[in-house]
């Protein structure tokens, strides 16, 4: 029998070399890089398809956004504007109705002249009528030089108020108003002086002055620094600077019904800056607002009307949170149904 040689083993059917010269089957390991190395990086693009998405989203709503509030915060302003303008005007309307009473010009003559106690029993039962019905601070009776002669009530006038409203009531002959005033303790005051005349043939002669103190903060500033709507960080403020100092006055936290007066140093980027009427800004919590700027007609101050960022900004966060996270699932299915193709595929 001849030998079996290595050639006969190899023409062998169903038969292995045994001494491993034969030929390696297809390096399948050896491609496994290059196949997941495009497959990753297309997972790694769609991944980045996420941020762009909602910077376009953001890119695109952003500045409507912003453009819808500060036209919201202007027509609050206006409105909050013509509200306190109509009633200090109504104000002025009810210190004409009581000196133009010919019956309390003559009680005041007769008071002057001629010392009448009676009279100024009818004069002060007047003034306390008033300010019974329309909740005034007081009412005080001057007379041709500025020296009171009857009271009633509890707020007395700044001595440089009632000079400077004096000489506009006898420059002009009519009813006169102060600018809003801190009066101390964080007190707001307003006061309205009427010229008591009284009609020498065709001349009218002052003979006197009243003089209305009216404790704003409790009448209609309340009114003025409400918010119309359902909003956690709006607010209404009343704003007035000087060369140093900014005065803010708001709602205090505590009591909606009561005002709170806080005085800071006045920056260059305060966002009630008056040379800008929108503005954007830190406020006087320290938090970026949007702030709409509305000066009240001949006063020192304006209406401010603010709202936070981030409140603004929360609806438009809340839908890239959304288009993130749907994005982030489609990516996901994505990748997934593609690994399986590539795996169906080796």
């Amino acid at each position: 029998m001849p030998p079996t040689t290595s050639s006969m083993v190899y023409d062998l059917p169903g038969k292995q070399p045994k001494d491993g010269l034969s030929s390696s089957p297809p390096a399948r390991r050896s491609e496994f890089p290059s196949r997941i190395g495009p497959l990753l990086a297309l997972f790694i693009s769609l991944l980045l398809t996420v941020p762009l998405i909602d910077f376009g989203v953001y890119y695109l709503y952003e500045p409507t956004i912003e453009q819808n509030t500060y036209s919201n915060l202007r027509l609050i302003a206006k409105i909050k504007v013509v509200q306190y303008e109509r009633w200090r005007e109504s104000r002025k309307g009810d210190a004409e109705v009581l000196v133009a009473d010919k019956s309390l010009a003559e009680q005041v003559q007769a008071f002057q002249t001629r010392a009448a106690t009676e009279a100024g029993h009818r004069i002060g039962e007047r003034f306390d009528a008033l300010i019974a019905a329309y909740d005034y601070e007081g009412i005080s009776l001057l007379d041709q030089h500025g020296d009171e002669i009857i009271h009633r009530g509890t707020t007395i006038a700044a001595d440089a108020i009632q000079r400077s409203l004096m000489q506009q009531t006898l420059a002009t002959g009519k009813v006169s108003n102060s600018d809003m005033y801190l009066a101390g303790n964080n007190r707001i005051q307003l006061d309205v002086m009427a010229p008591v005349t009284v009609r020498v043939g065709t001349q009218a002669n002052i003979i006197g002055f009243v003089i209305i103190h009216t404790g704003i903060d409790r009448l209609i500033l309340p009114r003025i620094l409400s918010w119309p709507s359902a909003s956690s960080t709006a607010e209404v403020l009343i704003v007035s600077a000087n060369d140093t100092t900014e005065n803010i006055i708001s709602a205090s936290h505590k009591n909606k019904k009561q005002t709170a007066v806080t005085m800071r140093a006045l920056s260059t980027d305060s966002p009630y800056n008056s040379s800008r009427q929108l503005q954007k800004g830190k406020d006087y919590h320290g938090k970026t607002i949007f702030s709409v700027h509305e000066p009240l007609n001949k006063s020192a101050w304006s209406i401010i009307t603010q709202i936070d960022q981030k409140e603004v900004l929360a609806p438009l966060t809340t839908v890239l949170l959304w288009v993130s996270l749907i994005a982030l699932i489609a990516v996901s299915l994505v990748a997934f149904a593609l690994t399986t193709l590539w795996r169906q595929q080796r």
